[in-house]
């Protein structure tokens, strides 16, 4: 999922990706574009403008060649346009940009992983059936809460229940046929909820390496078009994908995070730091939760919270701000 998910992946990262270079040339330039932007991240500055330079110039030969192979997707070069699509986020989102906030940047990647995402779904038996990790990734058993430790199950406790409580603009076809223009977080969420709570579970195991990523894909387009709107529960949720990116950080092989995770969470919880989850109790221990686990303080109290205690579920629920 990110450049390197499991053992399976380092034969394919390191034989069968430079091969597929030595006879495609979208391929081999995919390769030197990202060798240029790890050269440039690890540089002085001086040396990092000629990488960045060289990077752009081999992403602008790569970008060609990929587009005339997308016109042709067969079962010979799925996997490969699926792996550098990906490779082509990941390269995006370490790009310095002063101009971005980390919501910004991580929209991009959202955009540009959702790309991947549909290249896969193009034909996902050719992807299984390819010499690439995605096989051995669905033959695993799913992972028992058990697994997590109390701290973890509680503030995902805290999420399922500002789920319950928060109304979204309605998306699902049902829904809408229903004539209904909200729905509850927890039904217009579901998947993308779920994938976000088992997603933990992967993390505590360390079986596959940025596993969170799945999230992207089950959220799909709906999810995103939410955070550019920044629906409060969708922002809410990102704090907990901040979580898992942090952590994620903290592996070698998952370099590209960097400081994501925590940039993410802090400049989430000041946007929601006054809007309709923060006045849920679970919500605001739930942000709270979140700084703490990558090494921000905890929100303060709110008075205002505490003078709301009283207010009933039907009056929480039907304050979400949404910015159009």
């Amino acid at each position: 999922m990110g450049l390197y998910s499991i053992p399976a992946d380092e034969p394919y990262m390191q034989i069968i990706l430079p091969r597929a270079a030595l006879k495609e040339g979208y391929v081999m330039n995919s390769l030197l574009a990202a060798a240029a932007v790890d050269l440039a991240l690890s540089s002085n500055e001086s040396e990092s403008a000629t990488y960045l330079c060289a990077a752009l110039e081999y992403s602008n030969k790569a970008s060609a060649g990929f587009r005339s192979q997308l016109e042709n997707i067969n079962q010979d070069n799925l996997h490969l346009l699926y792996h550098l699509a990906a490779l082509s986020a990941i390269m995006q989102f370490v790009l310095p940009n002063r101009h971005q906030t980390i919501l910004e940047r991580v929209e991009i990647f959202f955009n540009l992983m959702l790309g991947a995402f549909s290249i896969a779904m193009f034909n996902i038996k050719w992807l299984t059936d390819a010499p690439c990790s995605s096989r051995d990734i669905l033959k695993y058993m799913p992972l028992s809460l058990d697994i997590l430790d109390s701290d973890t199950i509680a503030a995902l406790e805290k999420l399922s229940t500002v789920a319950r409580q928060i109304r979204v603009p309605a998306s699902s076809p049902m829904a809408i046929y229903a004539g209904d223009e909200t729905s509850l977080a927890s039904e217009e969420y579901l998947l993308t909820l779920a994938q976000l709570k088992y997603s933990f579970r992967e993390d505590a195991c360390g079986r596959v390496k940025g596993y969170f990523l799945s999230m992207i894909g089950i959220g799909g387009r709906e999810f995103l078009t939410a955070i550019k709107k920044r629906e409060p529960m969708a922002l809410f949720m990102l704090m907990y994908l901040g979580v898992l990116m942090d952590r994620a950080s903290k592996d070698y092989m998952s370099w590209w995070v960097g400081l994501a995770g925590r940039e993410l969470i802090e400049e989430v919880s000041g946007l929601l730091e006054h809007s309709s989850i923060s006045q849920i109790p679970e919500g605001r221990e739930g942000m709270s939760w979140t700084r703490q686990q990558v090494g921000l303080a905890p929100l303060t109290t709110n008075d205002a919270i505490e003078e709301q205690a009283c207010c009933s579920l039907s009056e929480l629920s039907l304050a979400f701000p949404v910015a159009m």
